[in-house]
């Protein structure tokens, strides 16, 4: 059997559809698998930033989203940042991502 080595991958999922961060939000994120994020709002703009490990970027993002989507909030990824900015060698990877994620939840309509 082949194992797979697992790498921990810090990003940031831009949310639509929350405005405010309260404990129902918190709890509904938390028990779809999202806690090993941070939770956060800046000018009313919500965000979840991930510590999580897995054995590649995609996979990691793509466990992320749909964590995300099984928690019953309405809410949609509008994007996915690194937290690292000078990691280029994941700059494509992260281009392709969104172009999916602008593919899947076409801007017209996001919330």
């Amino acid at each position: 059997m082949i194992s797979s080595q697992q790498t921990e991958y810090e990003f940031e999922l831009h949310l639509a559809g929350i405005s405010k961060i309260n404990k129902n939000v918190e709890d509904r994120l938390f028990l779809a698998g999202c806690d090993d994020a941070t939770l956060s709002s800046q000018n009313g703009k919500v965000s979840l930033v991930f510590s999580r490990e897995s054995t590649s970027l995609k996979n990691a993002i793509i466990s992320a989203i749909s964590d995300v989507n099984s928690s019953g909030l309405s809410v949609t990824v509008l994007g996915v940042d690194l937290c690292e900015p000078n990691d280029t060698g994941h700059r494509e990877e992260l281009l392709l991502i969104n172009e999916m994620i602008q593919l899947f939840y076409p801007l017209e309509q996001k919330p």
